[in-house]
């Protein structure tokens, strides 16, 4: 990974410049996308309910995802980056007509990190890379037969990804972004410090929103 951001920062350095006119320049952006998840852990539960009680039910692979995300960029060529992203995770088990069990499991990502301008082909497109490091803060809510929980917790993760911008409507932009995260979450617990478990071993719950994702974007650039 260290040789592919070594050789990213290199082509940036090498290209001409996005603009000469601007030495500092700015970018906003929000998107909406869809992010896949490894839920294995949590998978293999669903699987236990599924085996004890003969019900028919999904895995959980993916969920719909937003993001907001502001840039400083320098000559045109290096970015440093900050952003909010808003992942959602929903599972629901219908047991029978009166038991139930649905799980809700959103989570906030706040990240910092850098972008490089690759490549431009002038009046089309713009073509960047990047890296972020990412804090993570899910919640696990239950509602079982009427009664909700919320368990809790934090954790940090990483983020690679390449995108494609317009530049034929400056300021405003459009663009495709697509790329890798690695977020996984443990040491859920509620306001009583209790922790949920996993059916079947007992094991503590764990979310992995770790994959691939991808953004449609819109936004505006300044430099």
């Amino acid at each position: 990974m260290k040789r592919l951001i070594f050789a990213a920062v290199a082509l940036a350095i090498m290209a001409p410049p996005a603009s000469a006119e601007f030495p500092v320049g700015f970018e906003v952006k929000g998107g909406i996308g869809v992010g896949y998840y490894s839920m294995g852990e949590f998978n293999d539960h669903l699987a236990a309910v599924r085996e004890a009680t003969g019900q028919s039910f999904e895995d959980l692979t993916s969920g719909f995802n937003v993001m907001a995300e502001g840039r400083v960029w320098m000559f045109g060529r290096l970015a440093a980056t900050a952003g909010y992203e808003r992942f959602w995770a929903e599972q629901l088990m219908t047991i029978s007509s009166s038991d139930y069990v649905t799980y809700e499991m959103p989570a906030d990502i706040l990240s910092l990190g850098g972008a490089v301008h690759i490549y431009r082909i002038p009046k089309v497109i713009d073509i960047n890379a990047g890296a972020k490091g990412i804090f993570c803060k899910p919640i696990i809510g239950t509602d079982q037969d009427g009664s909700w929980t919320d368990y809790k917790s934090t954790g940090y993760g990483w983020d690679l990804f390449g995108e494609v911008n317009t530049n034929f409507l400056n300021p405003l932009q459009v663009g495709f972004t697509l790329g890798y995260r690695h977020c996984k979450i443990e040491d859920f617990e509620d306001k009583f410090g209790n922790t949920p478990e996993f059916s079947g071993n007992g094991a503590p719950m764990v979310m992995d929103y770790s994959g691939v994702y991808f953004y449609f974007t819109a936004g505006v650039a300044i430099w």
